[in-house]
């Protein structure tokens, strides 16, 4: 039985996928999960598909690892500047969020802290709930955050490059056109990863680990062929039906008074990283369209599906994510709990 509303929540999510793509929607198969499912659980019985959302997180990071190169791992030292900017940006965003979310708000300031941090929402939420902040709180305000970001990042695409943001995969392939033994490869470069990056205890393992032996694999010459086409769309409609169902057993109205506060905290967060992105974008030679991805606020599965869907610098965005997630993860928490 549980079985079977995992794949209805699934089902859903695609057919809001299928819906937003015959309408020719920015970013079809991952925002239009997330607005069918989301109306669905104001009606359904569904189940959160954590099943299936590790795989797909494994999976976003096998096709994050194809796009590694030896030319890429060469231009690494020049990523140090940029890197090294996101931490005061963490910084400022933890110091105003906190300072947004306790005032107007008026939450506790520990569940203040969680709820603003532009970390990944599952990881916020564990460790937020170590520390005993209000989870339910961290997990609404979290969710509308990636909301907001998902919806109107494509914009601030659109308006200030000429990327097509109906996704291009030009990293991908068509499933058909994958050779099976590269699939074989794929599979297996995300198994050891993920085996591995666990028993290390690491952050955003799923992601982590996979990413990293898959681009070994590719840059070694073992796999050949792009991540198929198919198997992204499925990711993307997981990842988009695990968000939209982050709402169920909400009333509209909580839904509605979180959406409009966390509106005036996603503006105020947007123009703090609008500022580190101009100043990249002034003092460095990385292209805007990678700059704006690298710099926007979380989360980082979210995003980076974002830059394989636009077929963008795919591991430069990658590396500034996951540094910004092991910094909020690894090294504020520990501040916060000694302050």
């Amino acid at each position: 039985m549980l079985y079977l509303k995992y794949l209805l929540t699934i089902f859903i999510g695609f057919l809001g996928g299928f819906s937003f793509s015959m309408l020719n929607m920015p970013l079809p198969w991952l925002l239009g999960p997330i607005v069918s499912v989301m109306i669905a659980t104001r009606f359904l019985d569904l189940v959160k598909p954590t099943a299936v959302i590790n795989s797909a997180r494994a999976t976003l990071g096998i096709i994050i690892g194809s796009a590694f190169t030896p030319q890429i791992i060469a231009l690494l030292p020049q990523y140090i500047f940029s890197l090294l900017m996101l931490v005061p940006m963490v910084l400022v965003l933890a110091v105003f969020g906190v300072y947004y979310y306790e005032k107007v708000m008026k939450f506790d300031r520990i569940t203040a802290f969680f709820s603003s941090i532009p970390g990944g929402i599952l990881e916020m939420i564990l460790i937020a709930k170590d520390c005993n902040a209000d989870i339910k709180k961290v997990a609404l305000s979290q969710s509308i955050r990636v909301l907001f970001l998902i919806f109107f990042l494509p914009l601030v695409v659109a308006h200030f490059t000429t990327v097509n943001i109906n996704g291009n995969f030009a990293i991908t392939q068509k499933l058909i056109d994958t050779s099976f033994s590269d699939m074989i490869l794929m599979i297996l470069a995300g198994v050891i990863g993920v085996k591995i990056a666990l028993k290390l205890n690491l952050v955003g393992a799923y992601i982590v680990g996979s990413m990293v032996v898959s681009s070994i694999f590719y840059m070694c010459g073992f796999i050949h062929s792009k991540p198929p086409d198919e198997v992204i769309k499925l990711a993307q409609i997981v990842l988009g039906s695990s968000i939209g169902f982050a709402f169920y057993k909400i009333s509209i109205r909580e839904v509605v008074k979180n959406i409009a506060a966390t509106f005036g905290y996603f503006i105020g967060i947007s123009l703090v990283c609008a500022g580190f992105i101009f100043l990249m974008a002034k003092f460095s030679d990385f292209p805007l369209l990678s700059i704006i991805l690298a710099f926007s606020p979380g989360g980082q599965s979210e995003v980076n599906m974002i830059a394989i869907t636009l077929a963008t610098d795919i591991p430069y965005i990658a590396i500034h994510h996951l540094f910004r997630v092991f910094f909020i993860t690894g090294v504020l928490p520990n501040l916060v709990k000694k302050l």
